[in-house]
């Protein structure tokens, strides 16, 4: 505000900054409470302005305590009789407290597209999952993306869900929102075929595991497995008529197509069928666009290109 004075002597004036007196908020209004998945939020009214502050209340996650049967049960999530509406297996609470430390990671890049940052993200989960052990897949879902600028940094808000793998009727747990730090910066984003790399694309995210592949079709994690290099995969690619596979191979390479252990490998490489008598399948592709589609109904869990 402003205050003028008036010389009593020579009637000069005077005016004068009044400072700001600041918000005062009252008491605080929880709007909608937050449970273990879901943010909440609340309000607060200035008495002087009658401003509304709206104020979020970070979801709770899960807590959970150990049962008799030697399993883990949510405590935040009961039925009205008091019985948890969560149960998970060991390997899964511990994977799922695993992910959960990653909150607040920094990306190595500035990434410019939700793409790259989902990407990061499926590897690190990958890798921390493994680190806790047990057969558990995991779904990646974008909740927001706010790329950086070449001052501020940006996020990558997602949530991870993850099931056992070992179990016909398999039950999951999924994480309260989670964030990934993009710093600051700008420029492309880094080449997902490193020089004289190999790529290795799965869908354990129920999405590929490598930004440079588009694809179009269904995932299933009930079709057997496939082991290569002496790992086990239990998520696959259903090629079916509809199933579309493309890339962009930046030079002659060669692929390899792994199936189910059960299956024999067939695929449309740019329309031409091939075959394999075995549950892997490789060719050559020269540098180019390159589509994948379905041959015979098989179920496709990796994607090798060197």
């Amino acid at each position: 505000g402003t205050q003028t004075a008036v010389c009593s002597r020579c009637g000069d004036n005077r005016t004068e900054t009044i400072p700001a007196l600041g918000h005062s908020y009252g008491q605080v209004i929880v709007t909608k409470g937050a449970t273990c998945l879901e943010d909440g939020s609340q309000t607060s009214t200035c008495s002087r302005c009658s401003d509304v502050l709206t104020e979020v209340i970070p979801a709770k996650g899960h807590d959970l305590v150990p049962t008799a049967g030697g399993e883990y049960e949510c405590a935040n999530e009961r039925n009205p009789g008091g019985e948890s509406l969560l149960a998970v297996t060991t390997p899964m609470r511990d994977g799922y407290l695993a992910v959960k430390a990653q909150d607040g990671h920094r990306a190595p890049y500035a990434y410019q597209n939700a793409a790259s940052a989902q990407r990061h993200v499926s590897d690190l989960v990958r890798s921390v999952l493994e680190s806790a052990g047990g057969l558990l897949n995991y779904t990646i879902t974008t909740i927001r993306f706010t790329p950086p600028t070449e001052t501020v940094d940006g996020e990558y808000i997602y949530r991870v869900t993850i099931r056992s793998a070992g179990r016909a009727a398999a039950s999951s747990i999924t994480t309260e929102p989670l964030r990934m730090v993009i710093p600051a910066g700008s420029g492309a984003d880094p080449d997902p075929v490193p020089d004289g790399g190999k790529v290795v694309c799965d869908f354990l995210a129920k999405a590929p595991s490598s930004s440079m592949f588009t694809i179009s079709g269904n995932y299933s994690t009930s079709k057997g497995s496939a082991t290569y290099d002496g790992k086990t995969y239990g998520t696959c690619l259903k090629m079916e008529s509809a199933t579309s596979i493309s890339f962009t191979a930046s030079k002659d390479m060669k692929m390899t197509l792994v199936f189910g252990d059960a299956e024999t490998g067939s695929i449309k490489v740019n329309g031409t069928k091939l075959t394999s008598a075995t549950s892997q399948l490789s060719t050559d592709i020269a540098a180019g666009q390159v589509t994948l589609t379905k041959a015979n109904a098989c179920n496709l869990f990796l994607i090798i290109l060197e």
